[in-house]
């Protein structure tokens, strides 16, 4: 079909945008033009842009929603009837619910290579999936504060993990977000299955084993996002009016959002900003040409060992970048070191719990960095709602201090104090008033230098940096202040840092 005839189908409302614009590439106009060229012939197809670059309802299908899926057992019992890795933390202290439901649809198929910094377009369609999507949301719309996060799981480890909820639930349940976790990746899928063949059994994202990558990722991601904004039949969130989406995603899923947001987001424009955490290179870089907040938030790992030195991008009006000096790709609470006690930090009790498993390497150095990241992740949450709603960007961040920087991703080596503490950064009471050495390296291996390292000061260093315990409270409040006032710290969080100085016994 040539331009003209599919302007005409568009214009009589005989196709939808998404398939306009589909086409319109196929024929050889730009995907940005023919963006451009639907939103004239037809504005109401295209819906409102915000600031976010949100583009209406009709461009994604909407997936048929099935649920909530009941469980007919307790998180733990071997019949293995409930939502896998159901959370541990007390959700109704503060009036949450986590609720399970299946979505399913035909789902195009897309090929987007790695480091894409292009718009993809559909290899073809009509792949039929099932899978799963677990919601957290007040039970009462008056405690929704209109934002959802949406966490692409991570499967790393072979099996869905929402890295980043363990780093951020408190805000997200004291702040009023809703948070939904989307499985989207057949790693993942395929081990539910296995995990609990009466329960996840008909879920599948390969077409019965007929795709054996992620290519149907990308569409059931952007149609689990449909389904949040502009449910149709069931709604996964309930009585609550989603008004803005964060896509959120940690390590290999931040990877594949990033992917996402430069190769899918442009057409798709369901999500209103992007939380990139630790993406591995060769996916990290973001297209420079979108109008959607893109935020990276970095631990020491990802500068100094997964890419991320050697592949700065500056700030601008839509991206921003933070360094979190004296932290780890994985720390203490998103693992934890308490795998035993069901309700301890970390994936580690509910992973036990689930699987009969636990991460704790062994490593030359203590591992899990204690620097509390989840605190600067809570106001990167915060910087990024108000971002979207009032068009405020996020404050600017320095960046950590590289002594060298090698062409590999694992050949930055970061400037360092006598403590071993890196300098430069966003930089919490726990590297500027320290107590530990807080930092990234570790060995051997991979593992081991993902998961940083922890190594307490011994008495005399303590005695010599705080000879009493009003240097050290002194110390940390001034470091505190220091956060508060830049906007790397929500005061709740600096109170409970304040506490946790005063009420320790350094210096005593």
């Amino acid at each position: 079909m040539s331009e003209r005839p599919l302007v005409d189908a568009f214009v009589d409302g005989q196709i939808d945008r998404r398939t306009f614009i589909r086409r319109m590439a196929a024929v050889g106009v730009s995907v940005a033009a023919a963006g451009s060229l639907a939103e004239a012939l037809r504005p109401d197809a295209a819906g409102a842009r915000g600031r976010g670059g949100h583009r209406g309802a009709s461009s994604v299908p909407n997936p048929t929603v099935v649920g909530p899926i009941p469980s007919s057992v307790a998180p733990g019992d071997p019949a293995h009837d409930y939502p896998f890795l159901s959370t541990q933390f007390d959700l109704q202290r503060y009036g949450y619910v986590e609720e399970e439901f299946f979505i399913e649809g035909t789902a195009d198929r897309y090929a987007v290579a790695t480091g894409q910094l292009t718009t993809a377009t559909p290899v073809d369609g009509g792949h039929p999936y099932r899978t799963r999507i677990v919601v957290r949301r007040p039970k009462d719309r008056r405690r929704f504060n209109g934002t959802a996060v949406v966490e692409w799981y991570n499967v790393t480890v072979g099996f869905d993990v929402e890295a980043n909820w363990f780093r951020y639930h408190e805000e997200i349940l004291r702040a009023g977000f809703a948070w939904v976790g989307v499985s989207a990746q057949r790693v993942g899928v395929n081990y539910l299955r296995t995990w609990s063949p009466t329960r996840y059994g008909t879920l599948d994202v390969t077409e019965g084993g007929a795709i054996v990558n992620d290519a149907l990722a990308w569409d059931v991601y952007s149609q689990a996002l449909q389904a949040i904004r502009h449910p149709r039949g069931v709604d996964p969130l309930g009585n609550l009016k989603v008004r803005r989406v964060i896509a959120d995603g940690e390590s290999s899923s931040a990877a594949k959002l990033t992917q996402y947001y430069n190769a899918i987001h442009p057409t798709a424009g369901l999500a209103d900003a992007f939380i990139l955490n630790g993406a591995p290179e060769p996916n990290l870089l973001v297209r420079t040409d979108l109008e959607t907040p893109a935020f990276k938030l970095l631990t020491e790992t990802d500068v100094a060992v997964i890419g991320h030195a050697q592949n700065r991008q500056a700030d601008s009006d839509v991206l921003r970048t933070w360094e979190v000096t004296g932290t780890s790709h994985a720390d203490f609470d998103m693992i934890g070191v308490d795998w035993l006690t069901p309700t301890a930090p970390g994936v580690n009790p509910v992973q036990f719990r689930d699987t009969g498993t636990f991460q704790a390497p062994s490593c030359d150095f203590p591992t899990l960095a204690r620097t509390p990241f989840k605190y600067v992740y809570h106001a990167v949450l915060h910087h990024v709602d108000r971002w979207i709603r009032t068009g405020k960007r996020p404050p600017h961040a320095p960046p950590l201090e590289a002594a060298s920087v090698g062409p590999g991703p694992r050949d930055a080596i970061l400037a360092r104090d006598e403590f071993g503490i890196a300098r430069g950064g966003i930089r919490l009471s726990a590297v500027d008033a320290p107590i530990a050495t807080n930092a990234s390296p570790n060995g051997p291996g991979f593992f081991c230098s993902i998961f940083g390292q922890y190594v307490p000061f011994d008495e005399a260093t303590l005695d010599r940096l705080y000879p009493s315990h009003g240097a050290y409270v002194t110390k940390v409040a001034r470091v505190v202040h220091r956060n508060l006032r830049d906007g790397y710290l929500l005061p709740r969080d600096a109170v409970t840092l304040l506490r946790e100085a005063a009420r320790s016994d350094i210096g005593r």
